[in-house]
């Protein structure tokens, strides 16, 4: 009778740590180094992540230089997260290569995709007028997303800041998939152009 006081009483606890365990296995933090190429890295590891609920892409220094490279490419199977705690700022420096392109893989539940304390800086490509900041893609037509900008801010961006194309049957939506939470918008063309 004591053994089964004891198993009982221990049972709360072992439920905690089982759904700890089950939250860690099921995320990932990805550490983004300040060397140029360290965001091109952070996405060819992203990508491979397919079975992870939650990606963290965690920027712990001040500023970050986008890769020249034209290989800023995300897939998105899972949610996925640009964290700063400091405002980190995320340097286009000025060329249509330094774009950040985003393809939304196919899921039948949605995925977030969120930029938490991030400023992007210095997009002023205006040799090519189909230049972008940020591009969105989606592989299926489900539209099941949401892109979350929380306390961002967008300075010196003088092309297009989102370009998306969304492939839409019905409407299937009943709140926004693209919200701007406390963000601010300094020297800016366009903002956002979609293509339906």
């Amino acid at each position: 009778m004591i053994i089964l006081k004891i198993k009982f009483y221990y049972l709360p606890v072992l439920l905690i740590l089982v759904f700890y365990f089950i939250t860690e296995i099921y995320t990932y933090n990805i550490i983004v180094g300040q060397e140029e190429t360290n965001i091109e890295e952070a996405a060819i590891t992203s990508n491979k992540l397919i079975d992870s609920e939650y990606v963290y892409l965690i920027f712990d220094d001040d500023y970050y230089k986008m890769s020249k490279r034209g290989q800023n490419h995300f897939s998105i199977y899972q949610n996925l997260i640009f964290q700063s705690k400091n405002g980190t700022i995320l340097d286009f420096q000025n060329s249509d290569k330094t774009t950040l392109y985003l393809e939304f893989g196919s899921s039948p539940i949605e995925r977030k995709l969120i930029f938490e304390n991030i400023t992007f800086i210095n997009f002023d490509y205006e040799k090519n007028f189909n230049s972008y900041l940020l591009g969105f893609y989606y592989l299926n037509s489900l539209n099941n997303f949401k892109i979350e900008f929380i306390n961002c801010k967008f300075k010196n961006i003088k092309n297009l800041m989102v370009h998306t194309e969304a492939i839409c049957t019905k409407l299937i939506q009943s709140s926004p998939q693209f919200v701007f939470n406390k963000c601010s918008f300094m020297l800016y063309y366009n903002i956002i152009i979609l293509i339906h």
